[in-house]
């Protein structure tokens, strides 16, 4: 069951990944904000498939037939019903994947953490001056970039401190526009989400993808307070490549990644606006029905066999078969070849579910007899 579900949630992760690239496309041609499409996507992968796991709490009505209506229920001899009551994935399987699950999830928090306190240490020997009338810290060699989650800084290096005032304004700038927009929230969300599932590479990817739409959006803001694009831009490349200390994993940083630098100044540069015909509608259309094919993707379940299925094969692993002679009903459950019928008490704690001509049943099966 785990690793069926584990299976389940990439998949819809995915779905949520790729629709959230083509409503990212349709907003980037319209010049607006993207990072909440990113967020959305990142709740969605990790809601819906916890909502599968719910149970169904909707009232049933369960028919409780007498004994001598067991004649009428099952007329004919042989096998009349047969159903899955495990996943192909046996206990020890779904047991050794929680083991690396929790694992994983250890050794991320153990990184974060690690850094965390690697931060802390470095903080107490940081300065504090004042650049465009904010408070800063100064750094040997960390950042530019904002730290802290719930009480945020900006971090500046000592060569900051050797440029000219305006590109000085201009990284506090940048910076500030973080701090107001609460990016660092949303950094910790993407974080949280692969540290609870660190197995699900789509989680990795909308993290990645959340960084640079948060990075575009603030730079947009920036430049739209009439900033120069020449000036803005060799600020980034400069930073890029002075920054030789990386922030901890939570942190935001000026050029936090060379590869992103790339796609954030190719946005920033681009001279004509997208376009906003077909291939927009296209897109729309596109991130509308992933998300309403996750929506409506259910778990998976173990498929049910026909009848023909069970008559070429009456000895398939882990059924249920239920038979009846001319005195009483007898119930075999074969968790496996190796099980014998000196025992029919399966290695399955949950009670199996018995449907008759579409009638569900309940009773105490194995010493029901039919009068």
């Amino acid at each position: 069951m785990i690793v069926t579900w584990m299976f389940y949630a990439s998949a819809i992760a995915l779905c949520f990944t790729l629709a959230a690239i083509a409503a990212e496309w349709v907003l980037r041609a319209f010049r607006l904000p993207a990072r909440g499409v990113w967020v959305l996507a990142l709740l969605g992968s990790l809601v819906l498939p916890v909502l599968a796991l719910v149970p169904n709490d909707r009232p049933i009505a369960v028919a409780q037939p007498s004994p001598s209506a067991w004649a009428e229920l099952l007329p004919i001899p042989g096998p009349i019903a047969a159903t899955r009551w495990t996943a192909s994935w046996g206990p020890q399987a779904n047991a050794s994947v929680l083991v690396l699950w929790g694992v994983a999830t250890v050794l991320l928090i153990g990184v974060l953490v690690g850094g965390t306190v690697r931060l802390a240490r470095e903080r107490r020997r940081w300065r504090t001056a004042k650049i465009g009338g904010e408070a800063v810290m100064i750094s040997p060699a960390t950042g530019p970039g904002v730290v802290g989650v719930l009480q945020s800084n900006i971090v500046v290096p000592e060569w900051v401190c050797a440029l000219e005032q305006e590109l000085q304004n201009l990284i506090v700038s940048h910076e500030q526009e973080h701090r107001r927009a609460h990016d660092l929230l949303l950094v910790f969300l993407g974080l949280a989400a692969v540290v609870v599932c660190p197995w699900n590479a789509a989680l990795w990817w909308q993290l990645r993808r959340i960084k640079l739409a948060i990075e575009i959006d603030c730079d947009r803001r920036v430049l739209g307070r009439g900033t120069s694009l020449r000036a803005y831009a060799e600020l980034l490349v400069a930073s890029a490549e002075y920054q030789v200390t990386r922030l901890q994993p939570g942190a935001m940083a000026l050029a936090d990644s060379r590869s992103q630098l790339e796609r954030r100044i190719e946005d920033m540069t681009r001279s004509n606006v997208r376009s906003r015909g077909p291939r927009t509608v296209v897109h729309a259309v596109a991130a509308i029905a992933l998300v309403a094919v996750a929506c409506d993707t259910p778990l998976p379940e173990a498929p049910e066999l026909s009848k023909q299925e069970l008559d070429q094969n009456d000895e398939a692993e882990g059924l249920l078969f239920v038979h009846r002679d001319s005195t009483k009903i007898n119930i075999l459950i074969r968790p496996d070849r190796s099980w014998t019928p000196r025992s029919i008490q399966p290695a399955h704690t949950e009670k199996p579910l018995y449907v008759v001509d579409g009638v569900i049943l309940s009773g105490d099966f194995a010493k029901l007899a039919i009068e």
